[in-house]
């Protein structure tokens, strides 16, 4: 399986099923879609003025899920989660925050044709040429499974 690493608190928000889209600069190749991608919790936590500049629902729904001093409750350097990556597309225009619509979107891709319906949210980074992964099917691991994360897609061996 193929694995992405995502600093805290993105990796468990996406664990948790609250975080359904990864953005990123690049877009997953093609034989990618379709498949289930194994989510990595990187070993680097946030400063503390990058904790700051955090969105204040991120604090609020990490609060919620792991209570008081939840940077140093979630897993790090560990894979904690699979998820099925259904669809790609690039961000050509204005992703406005919580609106269920493809405006600003182009190329959106999936190999079994199906409707897709993305968003903007606070979660992730929606600028013009940016990608999002579309996820859905999340499953979060009982049992974090520590490993070293790499940069890019890399391949690893879970169940």
């Amino acid at each position: 399986m193929y694995a992405i690493t995502l600093w805290q608190p993105w990796a468990s928000l996406i664990a948790e099923g609250l975080k359904v889209q990864e953005t990123r600069s690049w877009a997953p190749p093609d034989w990618l879609i379709d498949k289930r991608i194994a989510i990595h919790a990187a070993k680097r936590k946030l400063t503390k003025a990058e904790l700051q500049d955090l969105d204040p629902t991120i604090h609020q729904d990490m609060l919620a899920r792991y209570g008081y001093d939840w940077t140093n409750k979630v897993p790090y350097g560990a894979i904690i989660a699979t998820a099925h990556l259904f669809g790609v597309c690039k961000v050509i225009g204005d992703c406005k925050l919580g609106e269920h619509n493809t405006w600003g979107l182009e190329g959106v891709r999936t190999n079994n044709g199906e409707h897709v319906r993305l968003f903007g949210d606070c979660y992730g980074d929606y600028s013009v040429g940016r990608y999002i992964w579309g996820l859905q099917h999340i499953q979060k691991k009982s049992r974090p499974i520590p490993m070293a994360g790499k940069q890019g897609l890399w391949k690893c061996d879970i169940d």
